[in-house]
């Protein structure tokens, strides 16, 4: 992972902006945190623990507030880690992305393509880690 400084993952949910952040600072110690929306997007942002790393978690929704349907169905969910520490390993940051969210991950590039709209392409998937009990 040496020499990037931004790792880029999404996900797919019904869940509000809310709630899925919720679960990110459950699993992650967050700084300087910031939840806002304007006419297309919501987020979430924030500083890492590190006090180096940034993140934000955004997606498209209907209008400028999260109603009860608060997103397009078919829109990601992107988190995107920004002056990432050389030795943070992206697969085991994937790893505990799904396992924090309880979500299946996607890592890989999100390439602008005009207006609002943005083309992920998944190099990795993660599945969240499942308790079983013991038999």
């Amino acid at each position: 992972m040496i020499g990037r400084t931004q790792l880029d993952y999404w996900c797919h949910t019904d869940l509000s902006l809310e709630s899925l952040f919720a679960r990110f600072s459950a699993g992650f110690i967050t700084r300087d945190v910031e939840i806002d929306a304007e006419n297309v997007w919501c987020w979430a942002e924030g500083t890492m623990e590190d006090n180096q790393t940034s993140f934000n978690i955004s997606r498209k929704h209907y209008i400028g507030v999260e109603p009860e349907l608060p997103h397009l169905p078919v829109e990601p969910v992107s988190i995107r880690f920004t002056r990432v520490h050389s030795s943070v390993k992206e697969l085991e940051l994937g790893q505990k992305l799904a396992d924090v969210l309880q979500l299946e991950i996607f890592l890989g590039n999100m390439h602008y393509v005009g207006g609002d709209d943005f083309l992920f392409l998944a190099q990795h998937s993660f599945q969240p880690f499942s308790h079983h009990p013991s038999t």
